[in-house]
């Protein structure tokens, strides 16, 4: 398809101009207004009849400057676009930090750890995170135990390797 990231000179911005309007605003921002009249682009049935051209122009026209100066540039325009953020940027994403996305814990055996905070935001029942992501193998016996394994069964299948008994931290927060 052609609704997709398109790469910049350091990254990718998720952009896509619906109206005649962004269009056109578009095609002078860039210092093509010759483009708004052309009849490839000049509405949206003439942007869908050709869609390798118009598409292939954002391609080509983003990859011109860098996600920041795309998004500023846009961002006064009001066009609709977000820079893609690979995963490392999201730990110090300015969003996410300002409302205390990241939480920090201090797992028995894994050291510190940053964890996302549940999105859910109720004010009468406010979710938290209550334990630790367990070790392989944590809870083999409890789960199995809530498939109606007895406590034999369990041992068996321990016994076997079917199932695997990993270390009993039992890693909550206090």
């Amino acid at each position: 398809g052609v609704r997709k990231p398109y790469p910049t000179k350091d990254g990718h911005l998720a952009f896509v101009p619906y109206s005649d309007a962004h269009w056109h605003r578009l095609f002078t921002l860039v210092g093509r207004p010759e483009l708004i009249d052309d009849p490839r682009f000049s509405t949206f049935a003439a942007r869908m009849k050709h869609p390798v051209e118009a598409f292939g122009f954002l391609e080509e026209t983003l990859r011109g400057r860098t996600t920041a100066e795309w998004v500023a540039l846009l961002e006064k325009e009001d066009m609709p676009m977000a820079a893609v953020n690979a995963i490392e940027d999201l730990i110090h994403e300015p969003h996410l930090e300002s409302v205390g996305f990241w939480k920090m814990f201090d797992h028995p055996s894994e050291g510190m750890l940053r964890m996302a905070r549940n999105p859910l935001g109720l004010s009468d029942s406010p979710a938290a995170i209550r334990r630790l992501p367990p070790r392989l193998g944590e809870h083999t016996r409890e789960v199995l135990h809530e498939f109606e394994f007895d406590a034999a069964e369990i041992d068996r299948l321990i016994a076997a390797g079917v199932a695997r008994q990993g270390p009993q931290l039992g890693a909550t927060i206090a």
